[in-house]
């Protein structure tokens, strides 16, 4: 049984394993919306705009999981309004491949800080940890837009 303590320090532990992972999920951000996607995405007066990664850094911060964003990234990429800036210009794609790679870094984070302790990760603490990382990687992913002069 977790003592509140205990629960305390392995909840530092894991933050700080996240936070090991701030560099990656910066660049793979920035890879994402890259110079080049952005000046392709920015042109078409249907790309990418301010609000849809408003909308997807809202979905990453509402949801109990990262199956909705999943979710929800695919349905841009379904919509005929939103489809050329998610589908055809394969930002949705590689949106939904650093998820999959996210969820990697979330498993490696909670084994890392779960590695000397006397309390065994649990489900939960995978899937939250999963969905931190994909709220930062949303974070710099509006950002990156912004500074790249995606804003509208």
């Amino acid at each position: 049984m977790k003592t509140a303590e205990a629960e305390s320090n392995q909840a530092i532990f894991l933050q700080q394993q996240i936070d090991l992972y701030t560099e990656e999920l910066v660049e793979m951000a920035d890879k994402t919306l890259s110079e080049a996607r952005m000046k392709k995405i920015v042109k078409d007066r249907n790309g990418l705009k301010t609000a849809q990664l408003n909308n997807l850094l809202g979905v990453a911060q509402e949801s109990p999981s990262v199956a909705p964003i999943r979710n929800w990234v695919h349905f841009q990429m379904g919509r005929r309004e939103t489809s050329r800036a998610w589908s055809d210009s394969g930002f949705g794609e590689d949106v939904l491949n650093n998820l999959k790679e996210i969820s990697k870094f979330a498993q490696e984070a909670v084994k890392a800080a779960f590695k000397d302790a006397d309390i065994t990760p649990t489900k939960k603490d995978l899937r939250e940890t999963n969905l931190k990382m994909v709220r930062l990687y949303a974070g710099y992913l509006k950002r990156w837009f912004v500074a790249r002069g995606g804003q509208n």
